[in-house]
């Protein structure tokens, strides 16, 4: 949380805003809205315990102005950890920075 406070109160320091959030995905690849007008960086961290339902998740800003693309991958097994999309919901925590 001390990392959350910390880049809300250096955006907001510099003009910028900070929004944050959780979700389920509704699947491996989504992008949400942030309540910004541009997201300028952002970020993701699983919500829960990593295992093989869920090991990694990247945020990136989206397309759409405003919006953080959320990607979700799991292993390929418990002896492959190659890296596949998600193909059960799960928890993300996510925040952005921008205007």
């Amino acid at each position: 949380m001390a990392l959350f406070q910390s880049l809300g109160v250096s955006a907001a320091q510099n003009g910028k805003r900070f929004a944050s959030g959780t979700l389920v995905p509704s699947g491996a690849d989504v992008s949400i809205a942030s309540g910004l007008a541009t997201v300028e960086h952002c970020g993701v961290s699983i919500a829960n315990v990593p295992g093989l339902g869920h090991f990694i998740s990247i945020a990136t800003p989206g397309t759409a102005a405003g919006t953080v693309r959320i990607r979700s991958y799991k292993p390929t097994g418990a002896g492959d950890v190659t890296p596949i999309a998600i193909t059960s919901a799960v928890a993300v925590s996510w925040w952005a920075v921008g205007t």
